[in-house]
């Protein structure tokens, strides 16, 4: 068992809120207790999410899971971000599933987001089983996220899926469809649009379908995504390119991890929120 990363820094909920303490940790395959704790605060600090019937049908989720980076304010009292990441296998290639990621509504347009995943991807680059990912796969009903994960491929120089303004290219359809029958066996995929029909746990986990800036990806969702529904995206990475082009954009050094420094996020950062 590796033991948490801490780190415990200033960030500001809100423009015009005062400075926060905020504490990261990060767990690699976290304990019974670790997993216990971090799903009965996440049920208190997300009130507006149905976390506890999640909960309930996923058990002790975080048990499975191989990284786990949590975001906690008010003293420990309150989780106001998390990033869990499983990784799994698709014709015995690797591929890290991006399980869950919530950062709470008044830290959505804060570098909080950014810092979540400065971390993981710094304890990626040292994951000592799989090294860094080449396929990165998730599940979501929120279009800023679809949004997000575009932009991040793109700065990766990788491959994305799926295209909502065109056809879908053969390989990425065909490597989506792989991950979905992993991720979701028995459930109806539909390869050209990307949607993993009644994926969603529970269906009306949402209270209402979460709004993006851009509206080509919001009407996309609307008209496609319905409630209970997940779209699943799907990132195909080069190493080699890949982790240079990720560490340039979230200034991660290679002394990151002896400084424990936190960077400010970079110019047009947007924030990921809200993903099961």
């Amino acid at each position: 068992m590796v033991a948490a990363r801490t780190r415990r820094i200033l960030v500001r909920a809100e423009s015009k809120a005062p400075l926060r303490a905020v504490e990261f940790r990060h767990l690699r395959r976290p304990t019974a207790g670790d997993a216990g704790r971090i799903a009965v605060q996440l049920v208190a600090s997300f009130p507006e999410y149905k976390l506890a019937e999640y909960f309930a049908v996923r058990g002790d989720m975080f048990r499975d899971c191989d990284h786990v980076t949590v975001a906690v304010a008010d003293d420990r009292q309150r989780t106001v971000g998390i990033i869990a990441a499983r990784w799994r296998e698709v014709r015995k290639a690797p591929f890290l599933h991006l399980e869950m990621n919530l950062v709470a509504h008044e830290w959505q347009r804060t570098p909080l987001f950014f810092r979540m995943w400065k971390l993981m991807l710094q304890e990626l680059s040292l994951d000592d089983e799989y090294a860094f990912p080449e396929i990165v796969a998730i599940k979501t009903y929120n279009p800023m996220v679809y949004d997000i994960i575009e932009r991040v491929t793109t700065w990766a120089g990788g491959r994305f899926y799926p295209q909502i303004d065109g056809a879908q290219e053969t390989e990425m359809r065909v490597r989506a469809s792989d991950v979905a029958s992993v991720l979701c066996p028995g459930l109806f995929f539909e390869p050209d649009l990307g949607v993993i029909r009644g994926a969603g746990i529970p269906r009306d986990f949402y209270p209402s379908l979460p709004q993006t800036g851009r509206p080509r990806v919001q009407a996309y969702f609307e008209q496609t995504v319905r409630a209970g529904d997940r779209l699943l995206c799907v990132m195909q990475l080069q190493r080699a390119v890949a982790v240079p082009s990720l560490s340039r954009h979230f200034r991660i050094r290679s002394d990151d991890n002896e400084r424990q420094s936190v960077d400010p996020r970079p110019p047009g950062t947007a924030v990921l929120a809200d993903v099961v």
